[in-house]
């Protein structure tokens, strides 16, 4: 069946007539806790109630020093010792007593009152830092799961906005190119994404079946998109990257790598990359990036890093099982025939990302010839 057809199919009919919800029903598999409704129900750590004693003592040492020292401003006077050649400060006479300092800050006693108040205000310490984790938890916990924003289209509203976007996104090349999809694939590949990018998961299943012969597909999972080089993988998700339901940020595969080897410069994109904040991101180009960089001083593998952190995150709820995309040359399998010079995904990254890939995306070939010149 034609894929204008098949669009056509799942396009309402009537105006306002209802048709499946751009996201499927998402459960997390942990739910983030929520702190104790009150400081005073804070459990304080064994290490917790030593550091707020030491601060304790900290501050009542710095005040009693304080005295110290305005003491001797007022009732000594400075003197030059002929004997060690150096000025001395000598209390006068009629001096009162200073007051007692400790010679150094474990030794300052604290009353009662004092340690109460002290563990108090470590309870409010921790309890405010658990409500802000919470709320920043919540918050991505609600952006992983949430109603998403922006209208709802239909795969064939989908689709007619994402041709715009290519001829956009081809009359921004140098030089400019007009937006074709000559192959039979490339026409199958981007009404599939239209259906799966307003998540229409009875089509996805259907159009998985029919094109690809797999019945798995599932609006639920992320793409994976995995073909030889310069048959539209990247274009076709850059086209669809700012869609109203689902966008994404994208970023080349490479790029990861330069973020881990530049170390603590490029932490705040290692956390970007790895879901921190509910970053949904597709990765393009994967394996034509560096296998390992040094990072530190060790070796790392950073996409490897990059899903395995997604995935966590998934895990804990805060990271969309379909946040993550990716395109590559390598397929995940090996299969018979292969040239004996390209590693498969799983040879590359291995077993653990192979299966954390599989849960994670829906594994899309994406063959044809090559339309680079």
């Amino acid at each position: 069946m034609e894929f204008n057809a098949l669009l056509a199919q799942a396009a309402p009919q009537q105006p306002g007539e209802s048709h499946p919800s751009p996201l499927p029903p998402m459960v997390a598999r942990r739910q983030p806790e929520a702190p104790p409704e009150t400081p005073d129900e804070v459990e304080l750590t064994t290490g917790q109630v030593q550091e707020a004693l030491h601060r304790a003592r900290k501050v009542k040492y710095g005040k009693i020093y304080r005295e110290y020292r305005l003491w001797a401003h007022l009732n000594c006077d400075l003197l030059f010792n002929d004997d060690t050649q150096q000025w001395e400060s000598r209390p006068r006479a009629s001096a009162t007593p200073p007051p007692f300092l400790p010679l150094k800050v474990e030794l300052t006693d604290l009353s009662a009152e004092e340690s109460t108040e002290a563990l108090a205000a470590a309870q409010r310490r921790v309890w405010g830092n658990l409500a802000a984790q919470y709320y920043d938890v919540q918050t991505q916990y609600q952006k992983a799961h949430g109603t998403p924003k922006g209208p709802q289209l239909t795969p064939d509203q989908m689709q007619q906005w994402a041709v715009q976007q290519g001829i956009r996104l081809g009359a921004a090349r140098q030089p400019p190119r007009a937006f074709s999809l000559p192959l039979e694939r490339q026409q199958q590949l981007f009404a599939f994404c239209a259906a799966y990018f307003s998540g229409h998961e009875q089509l996805v299943r259907q159009l998985g079946e029919e094109w690809f012969g797999d019945d798995t597909f599932t609006t639920a999972k992320g793409l994976l998109l995995a073909g030889p080089p310069g048959v539209g993988k990247s274009f076709l998700l850059a086209c669809y990257q700012h869609n109203p339901h689902r966008p994404y940020g994208m970023v080349l595969a490479e790029r990861v790598a330069e973020a881990y080897k530049s170390g603590e410069q490029g932490k705040e994109l290692q956390l970007r990359f790895c879901g921190m904040g509910g970053q949904n991101m597709c990765f393009d180009d994967m394996a034509a990036e560096p296998g390992t960089v040094k990072n530190w001083g060790n070796e790392d593998a950073p996409l490897a890093q990059v899903i395995l952190g997604r995935y966590a995150r998934y895990e804990k709820g805060l990271l969309p099982q379909w946040g993550t995309h990716l395109s590559t040359n390598n397929p995940l399998e090996r299969y018979d025939g292969m040239p004996t010079d390209m590693p498969s995904l799983r040879e590359l990254y291995g077993d653990r990302v192979a299966d954390r890939l599989y849960e994670l995306c829906n594994i899309v070939p994406f063959d044809g010839d090559s339309r680079r010149q």
